[in-house]
């Protein structure tokens, strides 16, 4: 079997334990929160999306959160700054609120009732776990497998 990173008695490994490079095994950071949950790969193969789209699609997926206040500060300049003639931004606005409509209506055309719980983890990153989802454990990771098919077709097939 093979050795842990933190099981490694290697001079180097200890010199970048000693600054802080790393932590519980890892190199980084692992949120407190986040202790004892891996983070899998979903596999979409069967529906021939590659593992990078899978991943492209994740990382899109977790600038929602960013891509949303992002529009909030630019309305708040926008509005404070009555005197600006062609507003510069306007077409940012107008990408990342496609994009969040994008993420939205995959999660909503996936499962009307439970989209709200799916944004959740596929945006923010909390598992099934930490929300109180009216559906069993496998029901819901199956749905966010269809909700990544969905944004996958929605973003790459219907030319969004």
């Amino acid at each position: 079997m093979g050795k842990f990173l933190g099981d490694i008695d290697d001079p180097i490994i200890k010199k970048m334990e000693k600054y802080g490079e790393v932590q519980n095994g890892t190199r980084g950071e692992k949120p407190e929160d986040m202790e004892g949950i891996r983070k899998r790969d979903i596999k979409l193969s069967k529906y021939n999306i590659s593992l990078y789209a899978y991943r492209e699609l994740e990382y899109f997926c977790l600038q929602y959160g960013e891509k949303k206040r992002s529009i909030d500060k630019m309305y708040c300049l926008k509005k404070h700054d009555e005197n600006l003639k062609g507003f510069k931004n306007e077409g940012k606005i107008r990408l990342y609120e496609s994009d969040i409509n994008l993420i939205e209506n995959a999660a909503k055309y996936t499962d009307g009732q439970l989209y709200s719980y799916i944004l959740k983890n596929v945006t923010d990153g909390i598992p099934y776990e930490s929300m109180d989802v009216p559906c069993g454990r496998r029901m819901f990771y199956e749905l966010r497998r269809m909700f990544y098919l969905n944004l996958y077709y929605m973003k790459y097939k219907m030319g969004n």
